[in-house]
């Protein structure tokens, strides 16, 4: 579970990723991320009404999606606010995939360093 001080909590951060941000893109996740010129990372999970009706499907998919973050977090370079968007297809992924494809992002957008 992240603290307060490393999450986007308001409409402003989301949106200041969104028009400023990197992204990298899969069928299942897609992942922006823009400097914050700070010394942590913040990060951002959404999961539409679009992927499932059912907020219990909802929020396991963001529970996993932040659990496989803050594992990684150790490897992760600082100063990021990071937005992952989840679509209707990362349901399909098992939990060892949606980790491989996340990594994989992130390590396209060159903040995670394995």
């Amino acid at each position: 579970m992240f603290t307060r001080d490393q999450r986007l909590t308001k409409d402003k951060q989301f949106a200041a990723v969104f028009k400023t941000g990197r992204s990298s893109y899969h069928p299942a996740l897609v992942v922006r991320a823009v400097s914050n010129h700070s010394q942590t990372n913040h990060f951002g999970v959404i999961v539409s009404n679009k992927v499932s009706k059912l907020a219990v499907v909802r929020n396991k998919l963001k529970r996993r999606v932040r659990y496989i973050l803050n594992k990684h977090a150790f490897f992760l370079t600082q100063g990021f606010d990071v937005v992952v968007i989840c679509s209707r297809e990362s349901l399909k992924l098992d939990f060892i995939e949606l980790e491989k494809t996340l990594v994989a992002r992130l390590t396209q957008l060159r903040l995670i360093n394995l």
